[in-house]
């Protein structure tokens, strides 16, 4: 590489670090009023609860729980002994009462008059009156217009949202509530995010130049380059949920509490640990290169898969659907490599010297009269035993294990982003395995699985039905995603004043920083930077992605395996970005995922950052 080059590589480098530092400045990054009220505001009354409205709920209507909605009326499906949970309920909503008036009390008094004192009073008051009027008298006999009333009450008190038709019972962060049940901690969350917030480029400032400093003369000039750009889509990501946790809902009367005030927190701890991967794979690519061989000497292939396919069951099972996700992610790489790397080479010197790539096509009747004579003297291939040992013995019955682990992901835990990831993998290797002739019709098997799924599932047809029509829906995410974009060009919102809500209090959706992250980038920098900067990203996994698994073929080493699991990762990372861009442009249905590095969540930040690592480790390292 010329001296011109590398001067430029050197400036660009420099150019993204400091630009990465400078978004990460503290700008308008103070709490706003309402979160200073609740900071400041003295001790209240504090509500306990020991009655949810699930378990109250649960309790009177026994066996019909779960088979009849909670808010019913009709006396029949009420259970008549359960006047002592009557009693008890009713005695949950003094409790809060008393909590909300005591709220209501501390406000004020409070001698700094504002518009946000003034919301958070009229929130409270709403409280208190709402619980009031649905107070019954403990002493008459209940009726089932009553239960409703009590069912009704302990709902609002407590902060829950009850869907009848699901009859899922969930928590509101934004709500009241949470401030009138645990003041301290809403207190502890507030404060931290204040000293995150004005801190966070110090924090990352001291994270870039630790993490150069150990790289230092590790790797490349072009290796350099790419760990400065994943600086800066994780730095991006930060930025942004910066921003939502401290102005979210504050135009709007529906949000009492921002619903985003711990997400920085957490989301600072997540980057911390994937970058803490990162750098461990940059590292460590000769003992993971070492652990992955052992284990690929040790333990066969079928169990490999098994475990691997019981460990991601378990991570969805008792982890939640992040680890899960995450697991699965992983576990799809590794059993794609590892079929790559048993039997990709196999077949590729078979298609060399036998010419099965052009037979492919053909019947197993007419390659059974096939023989061909091999360079080694006095030894013929029969092609059908061939066939039948390395594909249907071997590769076929892997694909079946792949398979059927997506089937139980997309259908038993409802995981489609990750089922469409893993599938999309899945599709490569058939590709680099078997040839067009075979992989096609597989293809064709999954498409139609794809549109069966599409029919019986209500929740696929809504979401297209948004996509196609986001305008005329009742309640449409991309209605208000598109107002948002458009109020934005052609420069994008300035840093820390982005538009969350509109002037007539409608917000953006709550999911909207993980799955509409490339729309809130477009809002924050504008459509023509946002642009380029999707292309770069994807050109530089796309990179990534080809140098790693070009070298697994050329270079005759002990990490090849390790290059094809990190080749299979980086492209993981690559068709989550282009889905969730699609998702964005309602080219394709939303599916859940988040843009690799910069989305908030586990399954954004984990397998990316391991890839990532692990390939520029590799392929970019000085040695």
């Amino acid at each position: 590489m010329n001296k011109i080059a590398v001067f430029s590589i050197r400036v660009i480098t420099v150019g993204i670090l400091f630009y990465t530092l400078f978004i990460s400045l503290p700008i308008n990054t103070g709490l706003q009023p309402r979160d200073e009220i609740f900071l400041n505001l003295d001790k209240i009354t504090q509500y306990e609860i020991n009655l949810t409205a699930k378990e109250y709920c649960a309790d009177t209507l026994k066996e019909n729980f779960g088979k009849i909605h909670c808010g019913t009326t009709d006396s029949q499906f009420l259970n008549a002994e359960a006047k002592e949970r009557d009693k008890l309920a009713l005695i949950e909503l003094n409790n809060a009462l008393i909590a909300y008036k005591s709220l209501e009390k501390k406000i004020r008094a409070s001698k700094d008059i504002n518009s946000q004192l003034v919301e958070v009073l009229s929130a409270t008051e709403k409280k208190v009156f709402q619980i009031e009027k649905l107070l019954v008298d403990p002493n008459e006999n209940l009726q089932s217009l009553q239960y409703h009333q009590i069912f009704k009450g302990l709902l609002i008190a407590q902060g829950i949202s009850y869907n009848p038709y699901t009859n899922r019972f969930k928590a509101l962060p934004q709500n009241l509530a949470q401030y009138v049940t645990n003041q301290a901690g809403v207190k502890r969350q507030l404060k931290s995010l204040e000293i995150i917030s004005n801190n966070l480029h110090y924090f990352l400032g001291a994270l870039v130049v630790a993490s150069l400093l150990l790289l230092k003369g590790r790797i490349t000039n072009i290796g350099y380059l790419l760990v400065s750009f994943y600086f800066l889509c994780i730095f991006s990501g930060l930025t942004i949920t910066r921003d939502a946790s401290l102005h979210f809902g504050i135009e709007s009367s529906q949000f009492d509490l921002s619903p985003f005030r711990q997400i920085l927190e957490r989301q600072l701890g997540i980057s911390a640990a994937a970058i803490g991967l990162f750098v461990i794979c940059l590292f460590g690519k000769t003992p993971i290169s070492r652990l992955l061989n052992i284990s690929f000497e040790k333990i066969s292939f079928i169990k490999t898969t098994a475990i691997l396919m019981t460990a991601t069951t378990f991570g969805y099972l008792f982890f939640g659907s992040a680890i899960g996700s995450e697991t699965f992610k992983l576990s799809s790489c590794l059993i794609t490599a590892t079929l790559l790397y048993r039997y990709g080479r196999t077949l590729e010197l078979a298609q060399e010297r036998f010419g099965i790539k052009k037979l492919f096509g053909q019947p197993l009747n007419y390659l059974s009269k096939l023989g061909i004579k091999s360079n080694v003297p006095r030894k013929r291939i029969n092609l059908r035993d061939y066939f039948s040992f390395y594909i249907s013995g071997k590769i076929m019955f892997q694909i079946f294990l792949l398979g059927l682990l997506i089937i139980i992901v997309s259908s038993i835990f409802s995981d489609l982003g990750g089922s469409l990831i893993a599938a999309a993998i899945f599709t490569f290797s058939l590709f680099i395995l078997l040839g067009k002739n075979f992989a096609i019709p597989l293809i064709v098997m999954f498409t139609a699985l794809c549109a069966l799924i599409y029919n019986i599932s209500e929740k696929i047809q809504s979401r297209v039905q948004l996509m196609i029509e986001p305008m005329r829906a009742n309640i449409s995410d991309f209605a208000r995603l598109i107002q948002f974009d458009q109020g934005a060009q052609p420069t994008g919102y300035a840093f820390g004043h982005m538009k969350w809500c509109s002037t007539d209090g409608v917000c953006l959706p709550l999911q909207s920083l993980s799955d509409y992250m490339p729309t809130l980038l477009s809002g924050w920098i504008g459509k023509v930077y946002s642009l380029l900067f999707i292309i770069t990203y994807t050109l530089i996994l796309l990179l990534l992605t080809y140098q790693c698994f070009i070298s697994a073929w050329q270079n005759n080493e002990s990490k090849r395996y390790l290059r094809l699991v990190s080749a299979m990762l980086c492209m993981a990372a690559l068709f989550q970005l282009i889905v969730t861009l699609l998702g964005n442009l309602r080219v394709i249905p939303l599916t859940g995922l988040g843009t690799p590095l910069i989305s908030i969540g586990l399954s954004s930040s984990i397998t990316a950052s391991i890839g990532i690592g692990l390939a520029i480790g590799l392929c970019f390292g000085k040695k």
